[in-house]
């Protein structure tokens, strides 16, 4: 059960991050959809950075992530205990 839980947290942790880059990709892909016009036209006005997603935007990267390093923990101490007896 120990090596399960220590590989569902790394799992998780995986998850969470790939949702993050996933955000932050779409973020960028907007940012260049908007502005890709405008430049090529050279009228009118576009932001100059892109609006970036901050980590807590998302609810479930922060509840994959967290969940993640608890299992990860749990699994590793879990382990450590057992190789001790």
């Amino acid at each position: 059960m120990e090596k399960e839980s220590f590989w569902a947290g790394i799992g998780l942790i995986v998850g969470s991050g790939l949702i993050y880059t996933a955000e932050r990709f779409i973020a960028m892909f907007q940012y260049f959809t908007e502005t890709a016009p405008v430049k090529l036209s050279g009228n009118g006005s576009y932001p100059m950075e892109p609006d970036m997603p901050n980590l807590t935007d998302n609810f479930y990267v922060i509840v994959l992530l967290l969940m993640g390093m608890g299992l990860t923990c749990y699994g590793f101490i879990r382990s450590k205990k057992m190789e001790q007896r």
